[in-house]
């Protein structure tokens, strides 16, 4: 165990562990008020903060905060300096975003270049949105569709069905300059648009570099009474947090009724593990506010500590274990191990792979088989989705994976989107089948395929099949 823990040491101080930082930080703020239904032809008016009457202005510099109010339709000029939130009426826009995330929890860090919020049907015309960058949707309800408009044509981008609870999607990274977005909703639907610059080309994050935290959770209320479907929290950084976003939607999609997700997230490893969500007062506030209903079935919770190769380092697990088994003694918990972040600071898919192995194989389940002594009567298991990045790059390198194109890229055709490790379209899919089968314990092979995440029947590669390969050599493991 000396010699793992050494070789450990070495390799994730130099490489870093899930749930790296992100780079950049959100800009100056803009609130876009109509005053009557949008249009995709009329030009907008501007004024600045306290003088409602004057003329319009136009030069509002990065570090100005100014009101856009527009007489027909919202703004059509938001720079990449600038973030915009256009909404019905400026009641309206409060309402509807006290219903969402904030955009800090959304963005994680990201830098954010644009910013839209409101409720019902809108339209938002020829964004001068330069450089690539991608979309955040998310929303309260549905039905929701959103579509990007431009001269040769129309094209949906997320399509939510009638529902209550928060809703996440993100888009792949686009090249949208000049246009336009298109939001049909229901009248009751709010919703929070962000577009997001493209982390590929921001260049790699510093090992040590973390991201500010989150003082908001995607947390929303719900219940799973009489119903097959768990009452979940999750408590992590952005390596985890996208799927138990998915988790909603996946368990629907295979028959699961009645799945609710709360979701506490702080950016970063360092600000996302459990013994820093502990030491954290207001995230551990907030997490404890929700966990004291006492409702919770299921506590979910990410890898790893500040030193990694460290098992007295993961006490804040049992601090978390010990709190909500007061609320709740029936409360099951799920330690998610995700792939180590910056992948590209390992030069092939073998030396990715057997680092994540010893960290898996000899730490982590270590940490769990210490924890089912500990509480022998509660239900404590691993969701090891970060073997879906270890597969996919061994895929991919072995020329066996003809649905990714680069290890990463910004163009939805990657295992990861950024440099940092965050997680691509098949990765996402893939991942959130290891939850959906860690957690329900349902073989994936005898579910009907249907169209949960972006397009499970669209891959080449059949996704079910190779995260129920995952699931089992998981079991294996756990028998030896």
């Amino acid at each position: 165990m000396r010699k793992y823990a050494a070789v450990l040491a070495f390799l994730l101080v130099v490489s870093g562990c899930g749930g790296g930082p992100d780079t950049g930080t959100p800009t100056t703020t803009v609130v876009v008020t109509p005053t009557a239904e949008p249009s995709t032809s009329a030009t907008p008016t501007t004024t600045v903060v306290g003088t409602p009457t004057a003329e319009p202005s136009t030069s509002a510099t990065p570090t100005t905060t100014v009101v856009v109010t527009p007489t027909a339709a919202p703004s059509t000029t938001a720079t990449p300096t600038t973030t915009v939130a256009p909404t019905t009426t400026a009641t309206i826009a409060n309402a509807a975003a006290n219903s969402l995330p904030s955009i800090e929890a959304l963005a994680a860090g990201r830098q954010v270049t644009a910013s839209f919020v409101g409720v019902g049907a809108s339209a938002f015309n020829s964004l001068d949105i330069t450089g690539q960058h991608f979309l955040i949707v998310a929303s309260d309800s549905g039905p929701l569709k959103i579509s990007l408009a431009s001269e040769t044509e129309t094209r949906v981008i997320y399509e939510r069905p009638e529902g209550e609870g928060i809703g996440t999607h993100e888009t792949r990274t686009l090249n949208s300059d000049s246009t336009s977005i298109i939001v049909e909703a229901s009248i009751d639907v709010s919703w929070m648009i962000l577009a997001v610059a493209s982390a590929v080309l921001q260049g790699e994050a510093s090992p040590g570099e973390t991201l500010p935290a989150s003082e908001a959770s995607l947390s929303d209320s719900c219940s799973s009474a009489n119903a097959p479907g768990l009452n979940a929290l999750y408590i992590g950084h952005s390596f985890g947090n996208t799927f138990a976003e998915r988790l909603v939607e996946f368990a629907k999609s295979f028959g699961i009724d009645g799945h609710c997700q709360k979701i506490v997230l702080r950016s970063g490893n360092e600000n996302g593990n459990p013994q820093s969500l502990w030491a954290d007062e207001i995230a551990s506030s907030e997490i404890k506010a929700i966990i004291d209903d006492g409702d919770i079935d299921l506590l979910i919770m990410i890898c790893c500590s500040s030193s990694p190769a460290d098992i007295s380092s993961y006490w804040g697990i049992s601090n978390w274990i010990e709190y909500a088994l007061d609320r709740n003694p029936n409360t099951n918990f799920a330690l998610a191990m995700p792939w180590l972040s910056n992948p590209q600071r390992f030069d092939n898919a073998e030396l990715f792979a057997s680092t994540w192995n010893l960290l898996h194989e000899n730490i982590w389940h270590t940490v769990i088989r210490n924890l089912k002594t500990e509480y022998p009567q509660t239900e404590i298991f691993d969701i090891p989705h970060g073997l879906a990045a270890v597969k996919l790059r061994s895929q991919f390198e072995a020329g066996e994976l003809d649905d990714v194109t680069s290890l990463i890229s910004d163009n939805g055709s990657a295992i990861f989107r950024d440099v940092i490790g965050h997680p691509d379209e098949i990765l996402l899919d893939l991942g959130t089948l290891v939850w959906l089968g860690s957690i329900y314990e349902i073989d994936l092979l005898t579910v009907p395929t249907g169209d949960p995440g972006k397009r499970i029947e669209e891959y080449k590669v059949d996704l079910r099949a190779l995260a129920q390969t995952i699931l089992d050599e998981e079991e294996s493991f756990l028998v030896e």
